[in-house]
C-alpha cells in the first residue's frame, strides 16, 4: 500500500514538472499542422492559377488571326433574320442544370412558336428527360467535340447560349475554349442569330478572370459574323438558394460577404429564359446590341426580409442577416484568388455590384405585369440622371420577390 502510494506521488510530481514542456510541444505540433495545411492550400491555389494562365485563352488582334478561328469569314453572308416565329428551330446551350430548367421555363413562356431544342451530352440523365417530357427535342452534343456541334446545328434556326462552363469558384479556361467551337459550328451550320448569356461589367475592364472570358466569349460570337445580342446578367437570384446557402437560411440565418445595407442588383434565370426569347422574337431592335438585365435592386437585409416572409408563411423560423467575417474572408481567399476578390469588400480589386452594374449604353429589366406575362422594358442610359450615380435599375420589379 505504501510502496502504491509513494509511487503515484512520484508519477505525478515527474507529470507536473514535463507539463509545461508537453504543452509546449502540443502547441507546436498543432502550430505546424494549421501551418502546413495552410502552404499545402497555397502551393495548390499557385498552381491551379499558373495552369489557368498557361491554358487561358488570347484573341487574335488581327484579320489574319480571325480568319484563322474562322476560316473562309469575308466569304460568309448572312441571310436575312426576320425574328423567331413558328416553324423556326431554337436551340438552348447550357440549360439541362438546375439553373437552366428555369431559363426553359422562361422561353416557353415567351411563347415564339418555335421548336425548343436542347443541347445535352447525355440524353438520358433524368434532367434532360424532365425537358423532353415538357416538350423540349433534345440533341446529342458535347461542346468538347466540335463535329458533334456541327452536326446538333443543323437545321437550327437561332440559338441561346446559357453558358458554355460550370458555375466554379475560379474561371476556366475552357469556358473560352468551348465558345470558339460552338460559335464556329453554329457559323458553318447556318445558324441565322444568336443570343449569349454575358454578365453585367463584362465590357468593363475590371480584370476580374470571370468577367475578361465573358467578354472574350461574347467577342467570339459577334466575329463569327452571325447576327447577335449580348445579354448581360446581373446576380441570379438562384444562386442564393444553393446548397451552401440553403441550410442555413432553413435554420434562420442569411450569411453573404457584404455590409447588409448595401445593394445588389438581381436577375432570375427564367427573366433570362423569358427576355433571350422575346430579343428572338424582335431581333431587327435588339441585333448587335449589349444589354444588362435586372429585375430588382435590394439591400441584403432585404433580401433576408424576403426569405423570412416566405419562411414565417410556412411556419419556418425568421431569416436575419450576417454579414460574413474575417474567417469567411480567409476561407474564399484561400479557395480562390477570384472569389476573394469579387466577394470580399476588404479586397484591394474588390468592385461593388453597383459598379459592375453600371449602364455602358442601354439597360433593360424584365417586370411582371399584373396578368403574370414578362416584358421587356429597355431603358437609355440617357434617360439616367448620370451614368455614373444612377442605380441599375430605376423602378424595381413590383413582383420580384426572392420565391423559397
Amino acid at each position: 500500500m505504501l510502496i502504491a502510494l509513494f509511487v503515484s506521488q512520484f508519477a505525478m510530481g515527474t507529470f507536473a514538472s514535463y507539463l509545461p514542456a508537453l504543452v509546449v510541444k502540443a502547441t507546436l505540433t498543432v502550430a505546424f499542422t494549421i501551418a502546413g495545411g495552410l502552404g499545402f492550400l497555397m502551393l495548390k491555389r499557385k498552381r491551379a492559377r499558373q495552369e489557368r494562365i498557361d491554358n487561358s485563352y488570347t484573341l487574335p488582334t488581327d484579320k489574319a488571326g480571325w480568319e484563322t478561328v474562322f476560316p473562309n469569314l469575308s466569304m460568309l453572308e448572312n441571310a436575312a433574320f426576320e425574328g423567331l416565329g413558328a416553324g423556326d428551330r431554337l436551340l438552348l446551350v447550357g440549360v439541362t442544370g438546375g439553373t437552366g430548367q428555369q431559363v426553359v421555363r422562361g422561353v416557353m413562356e415567351a411563347k415564339t412558336g418555335a421548336q425548343i431544342v436542347v443541347l445535352t451530352r447525355n440524353p438520358d440523365r433524368p434532367s434532360a428527360q424532365q425537358l423532353r417530357k415538357a416538350g423540349c427535342e433534345l440533341v446529342k452534343g458535347d461542346l468538347d467535340d466540335e463535329a458533334s456541334l456541327k452536326s446538333a446545328c443543323v437545321g437550327i434556326t437561332a440559338m441561346y447560349c446559357h453558358g458554355t462552363s460550370v458555375d466554379a469558384a475560379a474561371a476556366d479556361p475552357v469556358e473560352v475554349y468551348r465558345a470558339e467551337r460552338l460559335a464556329r459550328a453554329a457559323r458553318d451550320a447556318g445558324v441565322q442569330y444568336i443570343v449569349y448569356q454575358s454578365a453585367g461589367g463584362a465590357d468593363r475592364d475590371t480584370g476580374l478572370p470571370h468577367m475578361e472570358q465573358k467578354y472574350m466569349v461574347e467577342e467570339l460570337f459577334r466575329k463569327s459574323r452571325v447576327p447577335c445580342t449580348m445579354l448581360r446578367a446581373t446576380l441570379f437570384m438562384e444562386e442564393l438558394w444553393k446548397k451552401y446557402t440553403r441550410p442555413a437560411i432553413l435554420k434562420g440565418t442569411f450569411q453573404f460577404a457584404m455590409p447588409p445595407t448595401n445593394k445588389q442588383q438581381f436577375v432570375s434565370c427564367r427573366d433570362m429564359g423569358f427576355a433571350a426569347a422575346t430579343v428572338l422574337k424582335r431581333s431587327k431592335e435588339f441585333e448587335g446590341k449589349s444589354i444588362e438585365l435586372c429585375a430588382d435592386e435590394l439591400q441584403w437585409q432585404e433580401v433576408a426580409e424576403a426569405f423570412s416572409a416566405n419562411q414565417q408563411a410556412s411556419g419556418l423560423p425568421l431569416v436575419s442577416y450576417k454579414e460574413a467575417g474575417f474567417v469567411t474572408e480567409c476561407i474564399f481567399w484561400l479557395i480562390s484568388d477570384d472569389l476573394y476578390f469579387r466577394l470580399s469588400p476588404t479586397s484591394p480589386c474588390y468592385i461593388s455590384a453597383q459598379q459592375l452594374s453600371k449602364p455602358a449604353r442601354v439597360l433593360s429589366s424584365s417586370t411582371m405585369s399584373a396578368e403574370g406575362e414578362t416584358q421587356l422594358e429597355s431603358v437609355d442610359s440617357a434617360e439616367c440622371e448620370t451614368c455614373e450615380d444612377s442605380p441599375a435599375v430605376e423602378k424595381p420589379s413590383a413582383n420580384g420577390k426572392i420565391i423559397v
